[in-house]
């Protein structure tokens, strides 16, 4: 893994946490923050792993989805979920 594709995925991070930094006065909480970082940070890694661990370019977004629908599942359903963590 170069160096670029890690400063790329970096890059790509923190300019989503920056976007979403925009939201904020326009909520009267900051209850979502944690949610975002998660999310970011589960796609970040998803992504930089798939690269890592050389899966195929076309399945790159089918594994930062499934990282996504799985934190996602984690923060919010997983008191209903299947196992936990089964949407």
């Amino acid at each position: 893994m170069s160096q670029a594709r890690t400063g790329t995925t970096l890059a790509a991070s923190a300019a989503v946490l920056l976007a979403a930094a925009g939201l904020l006065p326009l909520l009267r909480t900051s209850d979502w923050i944690p949610a975002v970082l998660a999310a970011v940070g589960a796609v970040a890694l998803a992504g930089w792993a798939s690269r890592a661990l050389r899966i195929p370019a076309a399945l790159h977004p089918i594994v930062e989805a499934v990282a996504l629908t799985w934190v996602m599942v984690l923060m919010f359903a997983s008191a209903t979920a299947a196992l936990g963590v089964f949407p």
